[in-house]
């Protein structure tokens, strides 16, 4: 009878052992399967994202190449002003010191860039 009680003792861990060996592997199919769905989805998200960045970038060098052509623009014309200005003044300040002809503050004057 002890013998009996032991074989049904040993078998009960058998079985439990087999169970536990079972669940393991059905654990590790588990983690692998997820594993290769969380990767297809990384993989997925970061092509969304490297889109949208490429997008985003794209619009901001878009918004920027045209906020620094008009702010060139603005300065330019800020600087070809204050520069005539200054041609101007010096021109007339020559003339009227007698340091320049009539005729070449006009041609000066002229060839300013307005």
């Amino acid at each position: 009878m002890e013998k009996m009680m032991e074989l049904l003792a040993n078998s009960e861990n058998v079985r439990m052992l087999v169970i536990l060996a079972a669940g393991f592997c059905g654990y590790l199919k588990l983690n692998m399967s997820f594993e290769r769905k969380f990767y297809a989805l990384d993989k997925r998200l970061d092509k969304k994202i490297d889109g949208v960045e490429s997008s985003l970038l794209k619009a901001m060098d878009e918004k920027i190449d045209t906020k620094l052509s008009a702010f060139y623009a603005q300065l330019k014309a800020n600087d070809f002003a204050h520069l005539n200005n200054t041609i101007e003044a010096l021109t007339f300040t020559l003339e009227k010191n007698n340091f320049l002809k009539r005729e070449d503050k006009e041609y000066i004057d002229s060839r300013l860039d307005r």
